[in-house]
């Protein structure tokens, strides 16, 4: 019996290979008749004029710098012996933030601060108590010389009258000379003396004044030394990086720390000189960070007044303050939008809707009241490369019909949708309906 059924079953599966092929060559058939039908006819889309907001940009690159920052640099040769931040830390302005030893450093201050204190005293005697004493001493010199002169001179006088009545010798007499003679040269000293003390006595307060100076220097320079063991914060900010540690022996000028505002970031472009009336001091502009993907606002803080040439190109530097992000990190790249043109509320239609004439003028493809397509001359204004601003020749709510490029062969509606108002090329979403036939 199995023998006898093997032919029947084979029979039946050779007629239902075959009914499977018919059918396929049908469907193809249908297939390849629609698709003739089809392309026979021409494929339009259809787009309605709606008011529309359109912009322009110019775009920039440039990489996230610090605004404000601090470089902490060693002011001597003496190792760090303490660090009052870590890494991270936020610190304020006036913070300390390292120290540096200074092992014999106060006990030099404190004496130094003694010898100001004796200079100060010197120096108020010098035109003080000092002064009027010396003073006195003079005039008391001069008076006592006057005097001596005086008694000199009588005592001589009297002696010549005796020696001319025989009373006195010839060596009274000549002692008594001498003794006139040394009465006079004392007087004049004492004369030199006292015209000379104004001169003396200024000499005096100003070797007692520089005293005072040198030591109030000394002392000066030791207290900027205690001061530049011990740095403090310009500006406040994060502490980015720490280079040195405790105890290692550095040199003057060594980097120690750094410190960057991160409320405070700025990216620098290069403007061209076709940008530069569009770029101006004030301006607010839209950042893009591609690493986060994420927006900033910014402002035009500065544009240079010359320009840079570099390879025979010109631009000139703008600098773009950033407004705070948690997301904006130094070094970091952005795309800077500014708006080059821009036209709010006007009649737009999608781009590729706009013709091309022989003579260059624009014209859109309308229906009349009896459906035929005709062609309309329209004036442009600017287009952000999806959308075009129509000035002139169509009016809002009209509709325009257009090839339909890339567009599936289907009577149905769909939406062609552009970054909306303010976004990079402005606009926003453009009904679109693609349809078979004229």
């Amino acid at each position: 019996m199995t023998e006898q059924s093997r032919p029947i079953k084979l029979s039946r599966f050779t007629k239902r290979k075959k009914i499977i092929i018919i059918i396929a060559v049908v469907i193809l058939a249908a297939i390849a008749v629609a698709y003739f039908l089809t392309g026979k006819k021409e494929i339009l889309s259809e787009a309605q004029a709606v008011r529309q907001t359109i912009a322009t940009y110019y775009n920039f690159t440039g990489n996230i710098e610090a605004n404000k920052n601090q470089t902490v640099l060693s002011t001597g040769s003496q190792p760090v012996q303490k660090f009052y931040v870590t890494e991270g830390a936020l610190v304020k302005a006036g913070d300390i933030l390292v120290e540096f030893k200074n092992d014999t450093l106060e006990a030099n201050i404190t004496q130094s601060r003694a010898n100001v204190e004796i200079a100060q005293i010197n120096y108020e005697k010098a035109i003080g108590s000092a002064k009027m004493e010396k003073t006195l001493q003079a005039d008391n010199a001069l008076k006592t010389a006057e005097l001596n002169y005086t008694k000199a001179e009588t005592t001589l006088n009297q002696v010549k009258q005796l020696f001319e009545s025989g009373a006195s010798t010839q060596n009274e007499l000549v002692d008594a000379q001498n003794a006139l003679e040394t009465a006079a040269m004392q007087l004049n000293t004492a004369r030199q003396e006292h015209s000379m003390l104004e001169t003396t006595l200024a000499q005096d307060a100003r070797t007692a004044q520089a005293q005072l100076q040198q030591s109030k220097a000394s002392l000066a320079n030791l207290e900027t030394q205690l001061r530049d063991s011990k740095i403090y914060a310009d500006i406040s900010g994060t502490v980015t990086e720490i280079f040195v540690e405790v105890n290692e022996q550095i040199t003057m000028g060594t980097q120690i720390m750094q410190i960057i505002d991160y409320d405070s970031l700025k990216v620098e472009i290069k403007v061209d000189e076709y940008g530069l009336a569009s770029v101006t001091k004030g301006q607010k502009v839209q950042a893009f960070l591609n690493a986060s993907n994420v927006n900033v606002s910014g402002t035009v803080d500065k544009v240079a007044e010359n320009a840079t040439v570099t390879n025979g190109v010109s631009y000139f530097p703008a600098t773009i303050l950033l407004e705070k992000n948690d997301a904006l990190k130094v070094g970091l790249s952005l795309e800077i939008r500014i708006v080059k043109e821009f036209a709010e509320n006007v009649v737009a239609i999608p781009l590729r809707a706009v013709n091309t004439g022989e003579d260059r003028s624009a014209y859109v493809r309308v229906k009349d009241q009896a459906g035929v397509l005709q062609n309309r001359s329209v004036t442009v204004g600017i287009n952000n490369g999806m959308l075009v601003e129509i000035t002139e020749g169509l009016s809002e709510g009209e509709t325009v019909f257009f090839a339909a490029d890339n567009i599936p062969t289907t009577d149905t509606e769909g939406s062609s949708v552009g970054p909306g108002v303010g976004g990079p090329g402005g606009g926003g979403p453009q009904n679109v309906r693609v349809r078979v036939g004229g």
